[in-house]
């Protein structure tokens, strides 16, 4: 049984869905619905979907009714939180406004400023008892650095957003495991994105300050990660058209510490992250509402054996059956009920 360590924030959700444009003083017809969220708790999601791990999520809950239903989501996970802080009221929220042409995010989570030295101090000998600890940068710069001091199990860090990634940047060498997407590893090392297309200029450009696994998200173009002064990469398999990326890299990055934990390799790690994030993005498609897991896997076995990237595939083409459009190519199609 591996011990896993989780401290960040955990949000209540609001997610806005619309097909037209945004009108000012004006209400637009869409689709809301509402889900708990944040980057610690994503990751804690995707690592509880399997056998073998135990999880200590250090957050910050509350006694009233949103903080009841936290606590369910979290049982139902199979995620402790015994060890959180809690308050009267919630006070942790992320609205997200999305279509095909934009995506807004706005968050208020000033209140993970209480994961501070004291609540890291009061846990430190419960955190040691873990065989990983897991933190996102929405903790505060003082706060990690103290983390990174005096915690000296492996860490693994998400850089979270552009705004934020570089609160690590003076303990960057002390992390076991980084993920960023494309926007933050530029940010981060203070790059554009031209140099991700030959490995030595990547190398180049992080020289000696870097983690021991620097993973870096690249949307469709896949993903690549730093060790030892080499590059592996990982090719994304189909691309999906979805609303928003929402969740995505987090389960990008779940999926690659089960399989690490696990005893697999780099690449195959990377292998696995990717699909966890694909089926994440799928689920972030607003034409995928109903795709059952059992289309999923006929869609993996389809795209595993394409050999012709323009060959047409017509699977159950009968009335009143949702399609998905799987690969980004003209012409593949998977349906179901």
């Amino acid at each position: 049984m591996k011990k896993i360590c989780i401290i960040g924030g955990m949000n209540f959700s609001i997610i806005s869905e619309v097909d037209g444009r945004l009108q000012e003083d004006n209400s637009v017809c869409g689709n809301i619905h509402t889900r708990f969220g944040g980057v610690a708790y994503n990751i804690a999601s995707v690592i509880s979907e399997y056998e073998g791990f135990q999880i200590d999520y250090m957050t910050i809950l509350s006694r009233d009714m949103i903080g009841k239903l936290a606590e369910s989501v979290l049982e139902e996970h199979r995620i402790s939180y015994i060890n959180s802080l809690y308050l009267d009221n919630w006070a942790s929220y992320y609205s997200d406004i999305c279509s095909r042409n934009f995506h807004y995010g706005i968050n208020d989570m000033k209140i993970v400023d209480m994961i501070d030295q004291s609540f890291i101090n009061t846990r430190k000998q419960k955190i040691l008892n873990n065989d990983i600890l897991i933190i996102d940068e929405n903790i505060s710069p003082d706060v990690m650095e103290f983390i990174v001091d005096n915690i000296d199990i492996p860490i693994y860090c998400e850089a979270t957003s552009p705004l934020k990634c570089k609160r690590i940047s003076s303990r960057i060498n002390n992390i076991y495991a980084i993920k960023f997407n494309k926007k933050e590893f530029c940010e981060f090392y203070c790059t554009d994105d031209s140099i991700f297309e030959k490995d030595e200029l990547i190398l180049d450009t992080v020289k000696n300050r870097c983690a021991e696994l620097t993973f870096v998200t690249l949307g469709e173009k896949g993903s690549f990660c730093i060790s030892d002064h080499k590059i592996y990469r990982c090719q994304t398999r189909k691309i999906i058209n979805a609303v928003n990326t929402l969740q995505a890299g987090d389960s990008f990055f779940g999926g690659v510490i089960v399989k690490l934990l696990s005893g697999e390799d780099i690449p195959s790690s990377m292998e696995y992250g990717t699909l966890c994030a694909e089926k994440r993005l799928m689920a972030n498609n607003p034409n995928n509402d109903i795709l059952s897991d059992e289309t999923i896997k006929k869609l993996d076995n389809i795209s595993s054996g394409l050999k012709d990237i323009d060959t047409e595939y017509n699977i159950c083409p009968k009335q009143n059956f949702s399609c998905l459009r799987c690969s980004g190519s003209s012409g593949r199609y998977i349906y179901d009920k």
